[in-house]
């Protein structure tokens, strides 16, 4: 809600650009033993895990981390909503004991979601092909 000058209530809308949308599911990609190696090496890359964290909130990614009860874990949830986005709606996930490393993981599944076939045909083509 917006306020007129003389403080009554007047409804906003959004514009067009601003438009969400909407949920279309998450992106929990188990790793493989093969892909842990690769996380480890990627996490060696020096500031890259730190880059494409910064990539990712400038091309407009939202980062939610929370604790999972049920998992008894740390969950990072990485989404962009913008309408036309190719992945608007997606949430890319990652989970560990410490908040850090379930940012990193997400960051991880993230950064290599323009490169699919790394997850060995397990999701074809992109990350609408998931649904």
């Amino acid at each position: 809600m917006a306020r007129k000058e003389n403080g009554s209530a007047r409804k906003t809308t959004k514009s067009a650009g601003n438009e969400r949308a909407p949920f279309v599911g998450y992106v929990n990609v188990t790793l493989t033993d093969e892909d842990k190696i690769d996380y480890e090496a990627w996490l060696g890359q020096g500031d890259l895990p730190e880059e494409a964290y910064h990539d990712a909130l400038a091309e407009g990614y939202q980062f939610t981390i929370k604790f999972d009860s049920q998992g008894d874990c740390f969950q990072c949830a990485v989404s962009r909503w913008d309408v036309g986005a190719d992945d608007a709606g997606i949430i890319y996930t990652g989970r560990s004991s410490s908040p850090r490393t379930a940012m990193q993981k997400a960051v991880y599944v993230l950064s290599r979601k323009l490169n699919w076939s790394l997850w060995n045909g397990r999701v074809a083509g992109g990350p609408r092909d998931a649904f």
